[in-house]
């Protein structure tokens, strides 16, 4: 995934096919941080933390259901990819890019607690199982389209997109 260009009020971003697969398939998973994973600490007056935390589950399953149906309606779709030679085309506003990166990283995040939370650098030096199982896949992917995003905001533009990269 590369940067085309920026314009006022949003970014063109070149992505190959095996890229706008992964993409929509991790997509898909979301949600994956718990709601009850958010919740506060059981420590201090236990009436008003049980208020507090009840407000908090409600916020967090709201916007988790807000940025799903976003998402379902502006990339899951697929409409948002235009063919452009060897691969898609997409725009992102800022609005856009915001709700992608939260969702990429509840997405990051969650397979991270689905694997037991471990040490993300050992677990890329140990070949085995746990590096190799969907969670860490998934993770990983999620990773790599945030910092293709992230990226678009230090690098300028590639004119010349290289499906490969």
């Amino acid at each position: 995934m590369i940067l085309l260009r920026r314009e006022d009020h949003h970014r063109v971003f070149f992505i190959s096919p095996e890229e706008k697969t992964a993409l929509l398939a991790i997509l898909n998973l979301y949600p994956l941080v718990p709601v009850s994973h958010q919740a506060p600490e059981k420590h201090g007056d236990s009436t008003r933390l049980a208020e507090s935390r009840q407000l908090l589950l409600e916020s967090a399953q709201f916007m988790q259901e807000q940025h799903r149906s976003w998402m379902e309606k502006h990339w899951v779709s697929g409409t948002r990819f235009q063919s452009s030679g060897s691969g898609f085309v997409f725009e992102a506003s800022p609005d856009d890019t915001e709700r992608l990166l939260q969702i990429l990283n509840d997405i990051r995040v969650g397979s991270w607690i689905a694997l037991g939370s471990p040490d993300i650098s050992a677990l890329r030096q140990t070949p085995g199982a746990q590096a190799s199982s969907p969670n860490f896949i998934h993770m990983e992917l999620a990773g790599y389209f945030q910092m293709g995003i992230l990226k678009s905001f230090q690098s300028s533009p590639d004119q010349t997109p290289n499906p490969g990269n």
